[in-house]
């Protein structure tokens, strides 16, 4: 089995693009299964660390 080593960019591009999956995934599965609101400041802060994450990944992964 060959296997194929990533460099620290392509694992860094790969945190984040992850970072941003899981912020986009359970921050509107918490606010479905809660019971209190959620101010709109942590949305909005929610959502910009999910766009952010998202394109320092993409750029990171396109730029090495």
């Amino acid at each position: 089995m060959a296997t194929e080593r990533k460099t620290v960019a392509e694992m860094i591009a790969e945190t984040f693009r992850e970072a941003a999956l899981l912020v986009g995934v359970f921050m509107p599965l918490d606010m479905l299964f809660s019971e209190k609101p959620i101010p709109r400041p942590i949305l909005a802060f929610g959502a910009a660390i999910f766009v952010l994450c998202l394109v320092l990944g993409i750029l990171i992964e396109r730029l090495r």
